[in-house]
């Protein structure tokens, strides 16, 4: 079977959907099934206005399509679907993050074969834009790409951590606000992940960490690394905080209740699932609440022991990435010889 996937921007980015796909290919290539995959253009929608493809693009027998470059196929995707099968990679729709119109989501989802889906809140918004429950596969990411769980490092003060992109729907902002409230200076606020998405939106939070740095706050800016020091930062940390507003799924909550620490952040749908008991979630943009949450954790630095039982059940169900590639597998098996999806990779809308 040859496959491809298009997609835009750059996917060296250690970033989600780029991430996500990076642990497909390397488990699915060990399996003897290689996904090319197919950069057409930067990802911003001008350069998308201009994608070019590989004339034989309808030689392969499934073409998957990552919903980032949906205006880059739009002009094309029906004309290929007569010739060969079309799987749309769902991560989330740009539009409900506030980034899109619909029209270029709506002509992928109307023409895809099947659609892979990375949360039950990923699928439902799906649905809701008339694809039918039976197209749709269910492949969340999983939560074991730094390996099995570091030993927790005995530090004598542990940092709080947040691993995010600096963009706004991150909530990095809010949470530095929150921070201010906590009013624990003594206490480390690590953060980790790519600073350089929103230059502009990033340089008003990097104004705020000055101003917090300046007035004693032990705040930490680390940018993108390597999975190794990643995995460091998971062992010394005392609590996760993320307060985003969306999210196609919540990798980085996953991946720290994997490392067995708590988690605190706003109570979205696809993180209340991975979360459950395993730390304090608040309403979407409750600044104050996100620092109540806070500070108990800042105050006692066992006390995100209380949770450890919790954190337990929570990691229990969480998805592997081997379950992920074969949730990949029943997509791409079921989009040309299957007539039904077995569970559990089926959508259930009930």
């Amino acid at each position: 079977m040859k496959v491809a996937m298009i997609t835009v921007g750059n996917p060296e980015r250690r970033t989600g959907g780029y991430l996500y796909h990076k642990q497909v290919y390397a488990i699915l290539a060990r399996m003897g099934l290689r996904i090319d995959e197919i950069v057409v253009s930067d990802a911003d929608e001008a350069a998308q206005q201009q994608a070019t493809f590989p004339a034989d693009i309808t030689a392969y027998d499934v073409i998957m399509v990552d919903m980032l470059a949906r205006i880059a196929v739009a002009p094309y995707v029906a004309q290929w679907q007569a010739q060969t099968t079309i799987v749309a990679m769902v991560h989330e729709l740009p539009s409900l993050a506030g980034v899109s119109v619909t029209t270029p989501e709506q002509i992928l989802l109307d023409a895809a074969h099947r659609c892979i889906v990375v949360s039950e809140a990923g699928a439902a918004a799906v649905v809701a834009r008339g694809v039918s429950a039976s197209r749709l596969v269910l492949a969340k990411p999983g939560c074991d790409r730094l390996g099995a769980p570091a030993m927790r490092r005995a530090v004598a003060n542990p940092a709080v951590l947040c691993v995010a992109q600096w963009i706004p729907r991150k909530g990095i902002d809010a949470l530095l606000r929150a921070w201010a409230m906590v009013g624990a200076r003594h206490v480390p606020l690590t953060f980790y992940g790519e600073v350089d998405a929103d230059p502009r939106y990033a340089a008003g939070c990097r104004q705020q960490v000055l101003e917090l740095q300046q007035a004693g706050y032990a705040i930490s800016v680390r940018g993108s690394v390597s999975n190794r020091a990643l995995r460091a930062g998971y062992a010394a940390a005392r609590v996760f905080v993320l307060p985003s507003r969306f999210e196609g799924y919540g990798m980085a909550h996953a991946e720290a209740i994997w490392a067995g620490i708590p988690v605190v952040g706003y109570a979205i749908p696809s993180v209340q699932r991975i979360v459950a008991a395993a730390g304090t979630l608040v309403p979407i943009d409750g600044e104050a609440a996100l620092a109540q949450a806070l500070a108990p954790y800042c105050s006692d630095v066992t006390y995100g022991r209380t949770l450890d039982v919790a954190i337990a059940h929570a990691r229990a169900a969480l998805p592997r990435w081997q379950d992920t590639a074969f949730a990949w597998l029943v997509a791409l098996d079921v989009s040309t010889q299957l007539p039904t999806i077995p569970a559990p990779y089926a959508y259930n809308a009930g």
